[in-house]
C-alpha cells in the first residue's frame, strides 16, 4: 500500500507541474459543496489552489456555517465561503426535518419504519420540524453575480435532484458532479437513482463511477454470504471482496460532462485549462493524464 501511495504521489507531482496558472484559466473555478457539514475535502483547500478555486459551501445550520467559516479563517479572504441557507428547486418556505444526527436532516421526512428496523439508521430518527427559507442555485448565483458553476457536490439526504433542477442553465458550465444517490428510499418523496441518472444524462453528463455502496440489514449479526463482489479496472486489475447480508440503499455517484471526454474533438483551449485544474483538484489522475496529452499535441 505504501508503495502504491508513493507512486501516485509521484504521478501527481508530474501532472501538477504542468497545470495552468490562474491567468490561463481566466478566472477562478467555482466549487460548490451543498451539504457542507463537517467541512470541505482537504484536496480543495490545498495552498496550490488558493488562486485557482473559489469555494462555496451550503448548509441550513447557521451554527455549523459559523464554525466552518471560523475553522477556515486562516485561509485567504474569500477563498472559502460558508452560506447558511437551504437549497431547493424553487424559492420559498419548506419544512426541515431535523434528525437525531444533524447531518441526516432533510427537506423530506425520514421514513420511520427504517429507523425502527435498522440499527444503522437510528441516525434518521426525527427530533423536530422547523420551517426554513429555501432558494434555488440559479437564484442564489444571480444574486451573487456568479456566471458559472464548474463543480457541484450535493449530499442533502434526498433533495439532491431538485437542487440540480434549481441550477437550471448553470449546469451547462459544470464539468463534474458528485452526488449521493439512493436506490431505495430513506426519506419520503425523495428521488431515486434512475430519475437522477436520467436527468443528468439529459443534460449531457455521463456516469463516471459509483463508490461507497451502502447496504442495510435488519440482522443483529453480520452475515457473510457465499458469493463475492468483483471490481475490474480494464483487464489489468480485478479485485474481489467478501459480500455480506443487507439491501443496497445508497452510494456516491460521480458524473462528468461528456464534452470532457471529447476534448480532442474541439474543446477550446480555455476550457481545457480549466478542466486540468478541476480534475487535478479532484484527484482524477486518469483524466488529467489524458487532458495533458491533448494539450501537448496542440
Amino acid at each position: 500500500m505504501k508503495l502504491i501511495e508513493s507512486i501516485l504521489r509521484a504521478k501527481s507531482a508530474v501532472f501538477n507541474s504542468s497545470l495552468p496558472d490562474c491567468g490561463e484559466a481566466k478566472s477562478p473555478l467555482v466549487v460548490l459543496d451543498v451539504g457542507c457539514r463537517w467541512g470541505f475535502a482537504e484536496k480543495f483547500i490545498a495552498p496550490r489552489f488558493h488562486q485557482l478555486l473559489k469555494i462555496y459551501g451550503f448548509d441550513p445550520d447557521e451554527g455549523e456555517c459559523r464554525r466552518l467559516q471560523s475553522a477556515y479563517s486562516h485561509l485567504p479572504s474569500g477563498f472559502v465561503n460558508c452560506i447558511p441557507i437551504a437549497l431547493a428547486e424553487f424559492t420559498g418556505r419548506r419544512n426541515l426535518y431535523v434528525t437525531k444526527e444533524p447531518a441526516c436532516s432533510s427537506l423530506h421526512p425520514p421514513i420511520k419504519h427504517l429507523s425502527d428496523r435498522y440499527q444503522a439508521l437510528k441516525c434518521i430518527e426525527l427530533e423536530k420540524v422547523v420551517t426554513v427559507n429555501v432558494t434555488s442555485l440559479e437564484q442564489w448565483a444571480s444574486e451573487n453575480n456568479l456566471a458559472s458553476m464548474d463543480y457541484i457536490k450535493i449530499d442533502t439526504q434526498g433533495s439532491e435532484l431538485e437542487i440540480l433542477k434549481g441550477a437550471a442553465h448553470f449546469l451547462q458550465t459544470t464539468r463534474c458532479i458528485d452526488i449521493e444517490v439512493e436506490f431505495n428510499p430513506i426519506y419520503a418523496g425523495q428521488s431515486l437513482f434512475a430519475e437522477t441518472d436520467g436527468y443528468l444524462r439529459s443534460k449531457g453528463f455521463v456516469l463516471w463511477r459509483l463508490s461507497n455502496l451502502v447496504h442495510y440489514s435488519n440482522s443483529d449479526e453480520l452475515i457473510e454470504l457465499s458469493d463475492s463482489n468483483t471490481i475490474c479496472f480494464d483487464d489489468k486489475v480485478r479485485q474481489e471482496m467478501k459480500a455480506f447480508g443487507g439491501q443496497l440503499y445508497w452510494a456516491d455517484a460521480r458524473y462528468v460532462n461528456s464534452s470532457v471526454l471529447l476534448a480532442d474533438g474541439g474543446l477550446n483551449r480555455a476550457q481545457l485549462e480549466r478542466d486540468l485544474i478541476l480534475f487535478d483538484a479532484l484527484g482524477m489522475l486518469d483524466l488529467v493524464h489524458s487532458l495533458n496529452k491533448i494539450r501537448a499535441n496542440r
